[in-house]
């Protein structure tokens, strides 16, 4: 029981709150990584050319691991820092728009206006992919007096 509680304290001062390295939670597989893993696999079947299972691994990575890799990287560069984009117009954002004739409340794509007024005229106006008017107001002061 000692030896336990001597490991527990080591990996407490090693890690703290992180989570171990076994599962895997740190590291990020990109593109890059997974194309690299395909390298390294491609030079052990040049020594064994007759492992399935290497071949196999190459052949699913290549196929399907690596394109799902780069698309999912490529859609998480389009959305920056918003929560959704349309892929009709990436720069929109998917808001819940005024009820329609049916009667059925949808997500669409659009932007968020923002209309300055001053004695019934429109002094300026802004357009902002946040759907939070706080947001777009903060932009908004930002970009006037920066």
């Amino acid at each position: 029981m000692h030896e336990i509680d001597e490991v527990e304290k080591r990996e407490q001062q090693v890690y703290g709150d992180r989570d171990l390295d076994e599962m895997g939670e740190e590291t990020k597989i990109t593109a890059v990584k997974l194309e690299n893993i395909v390298n390294q696999l491609e030079q052990r079947l040049t020594q064994d050319p007759k492992n399935k299972p290497i071949r196999k691994a190459v052949r699913t990575i290549r196929k399907d691991y690596l394109p799902r890799s780069q698309k999912y990287e490529q859609q998480l560069q389009t959305c920056e820092d918003r929560n959704s984009y349309s892929k009709m117009d990436p720069d929109a954002t998917f808001m819940r728009m005024k009820e329609d004739h049916m009667l059925n409340g949808q997500l669409k794509p659009g932007y968020n206006v923002q209309v300055g007024a001053e004695n019934q005229f429109i002094v300026g106006y802004s357009l902002h992919q946040h759907m939070l008017k706080k947001v777009a107001v903060n932009e908004r002061l930002a970009s006037e007096t920066g």
